[in-house]
């Protein structure tokens, strides 16, 4: 009986520290996809700097949206990717500074 108690006192701690290290794992998975995601749109909207407005796009399920300010030569662009997640979204954001030929 003694020995069933300590066996469960050890495995209980063990399975929280799974469970946290799941989770852990699934936002850093979430994280660096939502930053990739922002690269990705950072090279879409470099490639049509010119004509470069404000915008939105849903891409695989990811929220991407994105501001533009400045004038013809030099533009700053607020980008903001949310992933959802049935805990909580994700969401990462970055101002770039695009030169305009």
């Amino acid at each position: 009986m003694v020995a069933g108690v300590v066996i469960v006192a050890g495995i209980i701690p063990v399975g929280f520290a799974i469970a946290t290290g799941i989770r852990l794992a699934t936002r850093g998975r979430l994280r660096a996809e939502a930053a990739m995601a922002v690269m990705s749109r950072i090279e879409i909207l470099r490639a049509t700097c010119p004509m470069l407005l404000d915008g939105s796009a849903v891409v695989n399920g990811r929220d991407e949206r994105w501001t533009v300010t400045g004038g013809p030569e030099v533009r700053d662009v607020t980008i903001r990717v949310t992933i959802p997640h049935p805990v909580a979204p994700v969401t990462d954001s970055v101002v770039v500074s695009l030169r305009c030929p």
